[in-house]
C-alpha cells in the first residue's frame, strides 16, 4: 500500500508575499517589456479594434451551456496565457465583463464564502476595472458584502443586494421590522464607492410552491411602501447619491428544485422551467421585488461588456 503524500500549506505571511511578487510581475507588463509578436497574424495584420472585439466574444461572462440556474456562469481566461502582449491588451475584459456573487451563509456551493476572498487582493490597477458585486444573504443587519464596498480598490460600478425574507412571528421578525431593519443599514451604514453608477435591492420571499398566498402578503406589502422607499437616500463616498429609477419596483417570480437524495445540495429551476416540475423533489418558489437606484451616466457606458446581464434573467418581470 502506498504512502500518501501530505500537501502542507505555507505559512500565511509566505504566501501573501509570494502573492505581492506575482501582482508586482504582472502590473510591470507592458508593450516596452514584451516581445514585439511581429510574426503573430493577431498583431501584425489584425488593427486593434478587430483584437478587441476577438478579446471580448473570447473574454467575456458567459452562461454554463448545460445548467438552467439564476447565477452559475463564468470566463474562460485562458487566452491571457497566451503572451505578455494579449494580457497587456486584454487583462481588464474579464473584470468588466463579471458579476462576483458572493454570499455569506448560503448553501450554494458555487456562491465565495470565504472571508480572504480574493477580491481583498485585487491590485488597485486591476480593481478600477471591477463591474458587478452582487451579495445575496438572509440577515439584513449584518451586511457581509460591507467589506467588499469599503475597500477602495475595489471600485465596483454597479452593486445588488438579494436579501431572502426568513419571517417568523413567534420570535418577533416580522415585515414591518424586516424592511426597518434594512432601511437602518442603507440609511446609516451604507455608503457605495464614488464608482458605483446602479445599486440594486432585491428582497426576495421564499415559500413552497404550494403556498404562493405567502409571496401576495409580501409583493402587497413591499409595493404599499413603494413611496417611502423611493425616498432612501443611498449615498456614496464622493457625498453624492443615488436617485430612485423612474420605473418602479419590479416583481417576478423564478422556483427552486430541492433534490431529496442528495442531502447540502440542489439546483435551480428558472421560471420558464416552471411548469416541468421535477417529481424527484420539493419545488419553492421565489417571489422577488427590486428596487434600484441609479446616477445620470448612461447605462450603455458600463455596462457595454455584460452580454448576460444575469438580474435580468431570474423570470418574468410583471
Amino acid at each position: 500500500m502506498g504512502h500518501e503524500r501530505k500537501i502542507v500549506q505555507k505559512p500565511r505571511h509566505i504566501r501573501n508575499r509570494e502573492g505581492r511578487i506575482g501582482r508586482r510581475i504582472l502590473r510591470s507588463i507592458t508593450p516596452e517589456t514584451s516581445l514585439p509578436q511581429t510574426l503573430s497574424p493577431l498583431f501584425s495584420l489584425l488593427p486593434a479594434e478587430i483584437r478587441s472585439q476577438i478579446y471580448e466574444h473570447t473574454l467575456c461572462q458567459f452562461i454554463e451551456p448545460l445548467c438552467q440556474t439564476r447565477w452559475v456562469f463564468r470566463n474562460d481566461t485562458a487566452l491571457l496565457l497566451t503572451c505578455r502582449l494579449v494580457y497587456y491588451e486584454a487583462q481588464a475584459i474579464p473584470l468588466r465583463s463579471a458579476t462576483h456573487h458572493v454570499g455569506y451563509g448560503s448553501s450554494d456551493p458555487r456562491r465565495s464564502r470565504d472571508p480572504d476572498n480574493w477580491l481583498h487582493h485585487v491590485p488597485g490597477h486591476l480593481g478600477q476595472h471591477l463591474y458587478h458585486l452582487h451579495h445575496s444573504s438572509g440577515d439584513p443587519s449584518l451586511p457581509a458584502f460591507e467589506r467588499f464596498i469599503k475597500n477602495r480598490h475595489l471600485c465596483w460600478k454597479k452593486i445588488s443586494w438579494t436579501l431572502y425574507t426568513r419571517m417568523d412571528p413567534a420570535r418577533g421578525i416580522t415585515l414591518e421590522r424586516y424592511i426597518a431593519a434594512v432601511q437602518d443599514m442603507i440609511l446609516s451604514v451604507i455608503v457605495l464607492p464614488a464608482s458605483c453608477h446602479e445599486f440594486t435591492l432585491e428582497v426576495d420571499s421564499v415559500s413552497l410552491a404550494a403556498l404562493p398566498w405567502t409571496h401576495t402578503l409580501v409583493r402587497r406589502f413591499l409595493m404599499d411602501r413603494a413611496p417611502i422607499i423611493r425616498n432612501w437616500n443611498v449615498r456614496k463616498t464622493d457625498g453624492s447619491s443615488l436617485r430612485w429609477d423612474a420605473e418602479g419596483p419590479k416583481n417576478f417570480s423564478w422556483f427552486e428544485t430541492i433534490g431529496l437524495g442528495n442531502e447540502g445540495s440542489y439546483s435551480r429551476c428558472h421560471n420558464r422551467l416552471a411548469n416541468t416540475r421535477l417529481k424527484s423533489g420539493m419545488q419553492r418558489q421565489h417571489q422577488v421585488v427590486r428596487f434600484q437606484w441609479r446616477d445620470d451616466s448612461p447605462r450603455r457606458e458600463y455596462t457595454s461588456l455584460d452580454h448576460i446581464d444575469c438580474l435580468e434573467r431570474t423570470g418574468t418581470a410583471t
